[in-house]
């Protein structure tokens, strides 16, 4: 008899824990206010004594919790929207507190999907940490780094960096460097120290001088008499 009471009194202790004591929840986002705070649902259900199924209500207010450091200087941050999916973390609360383990003391943690998008598998499958947004792509990996914005691409390497733009290619390593392109222009005075080798033709539009000679109006001296100008 007296084990009878025990067992009914550990199951109504348990029974009213399980409904007033909260850990956390696979929620969605409701309104956001400045990327700080935000309602949330929780994707849970109550079932009532009359067999009844009640979701959980919206909770205001709740904090959004973002990976920063150093007082908030440094960091990583992503918009937040309404209907992303969250984590609300249902804090313990100080000793004495009405919101020990409520739902009214949550905390939103965002950025949780269970349906796994095309950068998501590309990170299992590459052993890579990827940072996306619309048209936008930096993914790293223990070989390489790789920055992507549309056609654009920038791939650093532990022996090269490479640019690539359209149908211009820029690859630099430690002994040389690279350059593919329909045309290259260069603006501003360019200075050369080594020798320089030209397959193709040269127009030069200005003043050439060579070991001090200006040739655009250099003439040779011969037997019968000066040369003319270069033509």
């Amino acid at each position: 008899m007296k084990q009878d009471f025990l067992d009914a009194v550990s199951s109504l202790v348990g029974r009213l824990m399980e409904d007033s004591i909260h850990t956390s929840a696979p929620s969605k986002v409701g309104k956001v206010e400045n990327n700080h705070t935000a309602k949330l649902t929780p994707n849970l259900k109550v079932t009532t004594d009359d067999g009844r199924e009640v979701p959980y209500p919206e909770i205001s207010g709740t904090i959004i919790l973002m990976p920063c450091g150093a007082g908030g200087t440094v960091g990583f941050a992503f918009p937040v929207k309404s209907d992303d999916g969250c984590l609300a973390l249902f804090n313990e609360g100080g000793s004495g507190t009405d919101l020990k383990w409520d739902l009214s003391n949550a905390a939103l943690l965002p950025g949780l999907y269970q349906s796994p998008g095309e950068q998501v598998k590309k990170a299992g499958s590459e052993e890579a940490a990827i940072m996306f947004a619309p048209s936008s792509t930096i993914t790293v990996t223990k070989d390489k780094i790789e920055i992507k914005k549309d056609d654009t691409k920038i791939t650093v390497a532990s022996d090269s960096i490479k640019v690539e733009k359209g149908g211009t290619t820029v690859t630099a390593s430690s002994s040389s460097v690279d350059v593919t392109s329909p045309s290259l222009n260069i603006k501003g005075n360019t200075k050369v120290n080594g020798d320089i080798s030209v397959t193709g033709n040269v127009t030069i539009s200005g003043t050439l001088t060579l070991g001090g000679i200006v040739m655009n109006t250099h003439t040779h001296v011969g037997v019968h008499g000066p040369t003319g100008g270069p033509v």
